[in-house]
């Protein structure tokens, strides 16, 4: 019964445990709200959308990621330039920028960075503005920089949080250059640009007064920072105003454009591809399911711990064989032709059950005998007779034949009740 019991729980706890599955399967997948600006991310807050965009930005130019080779004659020149000295890229100043080399060292492009926060080291930064002050242009979207970089670019900026309904209202009310105000369905908190160098210029404010982009020549080029990128992620760009967005893009000059991120800092990384665990918890029918099945695990071992009964034995009473093994030895006496015996076997059977059953004794059989048998039995003393006189010339006969052996039987069939 206990074992029963058991199996019916195991076998309902794992139909539970398959159709928890099989729900989570036919679910569509929830939305992270990981804050990270990816550009191969699908997610509220990546720029998959941002990516696919720049092409049409664009057309006719090369757009991809910055390699490792794009800036490399930069470096390249300031190293091994004789009149700096300089025996590695890590000895770099800052000064070094506002060289004008003479000639074009690599190709033109624009260079395109945006991250929550966006890093680069001292190398990474003389070799984009030296590129930049040969005449290219670079935009850069992030909450904020590294402190080399806004070193470099003489800015700063703050965070503002804990604000009302009201002034998120009008932080986030953007104003590109002297257009009119776009008002954006963003929560949270923003950034704005505190410091900034004199010949800057100030392309985006909101209805507070921050300051929210800049546009900082260098030398022949020049490099614009916008410091809410959240207005570039794929909810805000499908869902939301996307004007400014399009008119920041569309500042850059028509040139290859090559795009950067970076993961340094406060920036949260995110994964296309979560851990078992952490995929499993991203959803509730999941996570029920898993817990039932740890649960159904740790059941099932504290059952099979306790000690199980012992199967009881089933005890059949013993039989009576002697029918059996009468019935059996007749058929051998039938198979050898020997009537004799099988009469004279039940011959003593009927006398058996004579002394047993009508309580009469068989010593000596006379009329007294007969009639009082006849009484008991209900058979007529002819029959009983004629029955005892068929048996003794049974008995005295060497051998029966199948004619008398019938007929003797038919004679003992009267006594059957």
């Amino acid at each position: 019964m206990m074992k029963n019991i058991l199996f019916a729980a195991i076998s309902v706890l794992v139909l539970l445990f398959l159709g928890s599955v099989m729900y989570a399967i036919f679910q569509p997948r929830p939305f992270s709200q990981v804050y990270n600006l990816s550009l191969s991310s699908k997610q509220p807050y990546g720029c998959l959308v941002l990516k696919g965009e720049l092409e049409n930005f664009y057309p006719n130019k090369n757009v991809r990621g910055l390699g490792s080779l794009d800036l490399k004659p930069y470096y390249d020149y300031v190293v091994n330039h004789g009149e700096y000295g300089y025996e590695t890229t890590d000895d770099l100043d800052s000064s070094l920028v506002y060289r004008d080399l003479g000639y074009e060292v690599t190709e033109k492009f624009n260079f395109l960075g945006i991250s929550p926060f966006f890093e680069m080291s001292k190398v990474d930064i003389n070799g984009l503005l030296l590129h930049l002050y040969q005449g290219n242009e670079a935009l850069i979207l992030a909450d904020k920089m590294n402190n080399d970089l806004e070193s470099a670019l003489q800015i700063s900026t703050e965070d503002y949080s804990g604000m009302d309904s009201k002034e998120l209202k009008n932080a986030f009310s953007v104003k590109y250059k002297d257009g009119l105000f776009r008002q954006h369905k963003v929560r949270g908190n923003y950034s704005a640009i505190t410091e900034y160098p004199n010949d800057a210029e100030v392309i985006c404010r909101n209805k507070l007064g921050d300051v929210l982009g800049i546009s900082i020549p260098i030398g022949k080029g020049r490099i614009s920072y916008f410091s809410t990128p959240v207005l570039f992620s794929n909810l805000h760009i499908l869902k939301d105003r996307r004007e400014l967005a399009e008119e920041l893009l569309a500042s850059l000059p028509l040139e290859n454009t090559y795009y950067c991120q970076s993961t340094g800092g406060r920036a949260e990384n995110y994964t296309e591809q979560p851990s078992f665990l952490s995929f499993i918890h991203s959803q509730a029918s999941l996570t029920w399911a898993y817990y039932t099945l740890l649960f159904s695990i740790l059941l099932f071992m504290v059952f099979r711990v306790r000690r199980m009964q012992r199967i009881i034995p089933i005890v059949t009473p013993p039989s009576n064989s002697s029918l059996e093994y009468v019935e059996s030895l007749s058929n051998l006496y039938l198979l050898h032709n020997n009537h004799k015996e099988t009469a004279l076997k039940k011959m003593n059977y009927f006398l058996n059950k004579i002394r047993l059953e009508y309580q009469l004794e068989t010593k000596e059989v006379n009329d007294q005998f007969y009639l009082k048998l006849s009484q008991k039995s209900g058979v007529a003393q002819k029959i009983i007779k004629q029955l005892f006189i068929k048996y003794h010339y049974i008995q005295d006969g060497q051998k029966v034949s199948k004619e008398d052996f019938q007929a003797f039987c038919e004679l003992l069939q009267h006594f059957k009740n």
